[in-house]
């Protein structure tokens, strides 16, 4: 007998946590032993329709537009439709992401006498958002909670029910990616969606300053969020606007980072921690020395000065110095890129992630026999 897993998310956007939702969803098609459900309790995400194509079976879609108020409003309707659905489907395992569907978790699991995963721990905030203080209000009804990361786990205090499961990647995304095609040389690359949780007004900030050097430098921006107009202001402010590229609505940024020199992650350390960024992952797989903040679960990816480089506190000065003295040495960038890309296939693999999952969910229902992935 098989393993049944509902996966419910509050919405399908374009985010780091949708990234490897799909990436476990994928590698699990294949897999006989172990039906996939998925439930999105609000419709119009970018990679809703993606993750539906690779499910087993896909609940009702639901009236909410958004993962906010209007997904608050229709909640006491969706909670009852989905409950209505899954009596029928009876699933073993109910796996949620997201501070709404953690809460309806808790109801399905509970009336449906199936096990819960919450998994929404994937960041490791200085300070937790309402949203994960919602989640949290779950945790003490879940059998296991999931984080990416042991600085997420650290941050939301959690012990004896916590469990780490890093992101994984398949490499086989990476073989035949080609270089985008761009003017100026060297290119600097930052993925991250234009909100409070990036900082990518203070990397344009060291623009001037990498000119003088490099005056033909090229910095590509890739992301979505209101705050790009903050940016692209910012450029005009201090005369380079020529020099950075805003890359917007892309969900594939392979060909900007191969064809990068130096990838780039600065988060607002003040307000947001990371978990396992898929950004670096990606910059890693691709062979590219990385710089990035030491924020959250940063360290648990870059090996400093072997890897990349990891900065305090977001200086500007120190960012500036750190690239320059990567270009200033080809073979240095080399060998990091090298010794980033062994670390992900080795440590980061989507094998590896799938089948920590696949071995959480057995563990839990009682089987030992389903079949893992193969390297």
């Amino acid at each position: 007998m098989g393993v049944r897993v509902l996966i419910i998310v509050d919405g399908m956007l374009s985010g780091g946590a949708e990234r490897q939702i799909i990436e476990l969803l994928r590698a699990l098609q294949h897999n006989a032993e172990i039906t996939t459900g998925l439930c999105t309790l609000s419709i119009g995400g970018e990679r809703e329709r993606e993750a539906k194509e690779i499910v087993n079976h896909t609940f009702s879609n639901h009236p909410a537009r958004n993962a906010g108020f209007s997904l608050l409003l229709h909640m006491p309707r969706t909670a009852l439709q989905v409950l209505s659905e899954a009596k029928n489907w009876r699933p073993d395992i109910v796996h949620t992401f997201g501070c709404f569907s953690d809460h309806l978790g808790v109801l399905l699991a509970k009336k449906l006498d199936a096990k819960f995963i919450n998994g929404s721990v994937r960041a490791a905030r200085p300070k937790l958002y309402y949203r994960d203080r919602i989640s949290q209000l779950t945790f003490n009804c879940a059998d296991t909670i999931v984080a990416n990361s042991h600085a997420g786990l650290k941050s939301f205090g959690i012990a004896e029910k916590g469990r780490v499961i890093h992101n994984g990647v398949d490499h086989g995304r990476f073989r035949n990616v080609q270089k985008a095609e761009l003017a100026g040389s060297p290119v600097l690359c930052m993925v991250g969606n234009f909100t409070e949780k990036k900082d990518q007004f203070t990397l344009i900030s060291c623009l001037p300053a990498l000119q003088t050097s490099y005056p033909d430098i090229q910095l590509i921006l890739i992301g979505r969020g209101k705050h790009v107009h903050t940016c692209r202001d910012h450029a005009a402010e201090l005369g380079c606007e020529e020099h950075v590229q805003f890359i917007e609505n892309c969900d594939n940024p392979e060909p900007y980072i191969r064809r990068s020199d130096i990838c780039l992650l600065i988060s607002n350390i003040g307000v947001h921690g990371e978990g396992i960024s898929n950004a670096i992952i990606e910059y890693m797989a691709l062979g590219k020395p990385v710089i990035a903040s030491v924020c959250g679960g940063n360290g648990e990816l870059v090996v400093d000065s072997v890897t990349g480089i990891l900065i305090k506190n977001n200086d500007k000065n120190e960012i500036v110095s750190s690239a320059h003295e990567l270009l200033a040495n080809p073979e240095r960038m080399v060998s990091m890129g090298l010794a980033g890309k062994h670390r992900i296939e080795v440590e980061f693999s989507i094998t590896k992630m799938v089948n920590a999952y696949i071995d959480l969910y057995c563990s839990m229902v009682g089987r030992v026999t389903v079949k893992k992935l193969k390297n």
